[in-house]
């Protein structure tokens, strides 16, 4: 069965780390929900690597063990302390991730492939709360009075099933944006 009825009340259409956040939280919680990414684990994506302290800040509140793990895989995680823009002409842009940095301070943030922290994130959604199904995408969505039909294709098998709650975290492509947000 692709879907699984007591966690069909909520369902979160993307594993990037907005997915995987809500789908983290909603763990914690004790709330079943299905997660479904379009994409097999592990993938990479486009993205500027950085991870802010603020990341590890929100991690930290799901797990308190995470920014250990992130600070001690420094082959995966590169220590950083801020970002530079450099524009065409040379002008640069400096970020501090934290402003009053000294010699000697851990660093407030990280460097990773996208790849990896996906894949980070993805490995700390498992739980009896997460029914997690990959190379699943949303096709179609329909509002039905105080829920909503979703459609998706797994393995290029159409499956509908209807939802309370749909969280919507796939990306600047996303079908739902599209349909239920006016884009």
């Amino acid at each position: 069965m692709l879907f699984k009825e007591e966690f069909s009340d909520i369902i979160i259409s993307g594993a990037g780390p907005a997915g995987c956040s809500a789908s983290m939280f909603l763990s914690k919680q004790g709330i079943k929900h299905t997660l479904i990414e379009k994409a097999v684990f592990p993938r990479d994506k486009i993205c500027g690597d950085a991870i802010s302290g603020k990341v590890l800040t929100i991690l930290e509140a799901f797990d308190k063990k995470a920014s250990e793990e992130i600070s001690n895989t420094p082959n995966i995680f590169n220590p950083c302390k801020g970002i530079i823009f450099v524009s065409p002409n040379g002008t640069k842009l400096s970020i501090p991730f934290k402003h009053e940095y000294k010699t000697g301070d851990k660093a407030p943030g990280y460097l990773a492939k996208r790849l990896d922290f996906d894949n980070f994130l993805f490995i700390k959604i498992r739980s009896p709360f997460c029914h997690c199904i990959e190379n699943c995408e949303l096709k179609e969505i329909e509002k039905i009075s105080k829920s909503l039909n979703i459609t998706v294709a797994h393995k290029s098998i159409k499956t509908t099933i209807n939802t309370k709650l749909l969280i919507s975290a796939d990306g600047s492509r996303s079908l739902a944006a599209r349909k239920l947000g006016g884009i």
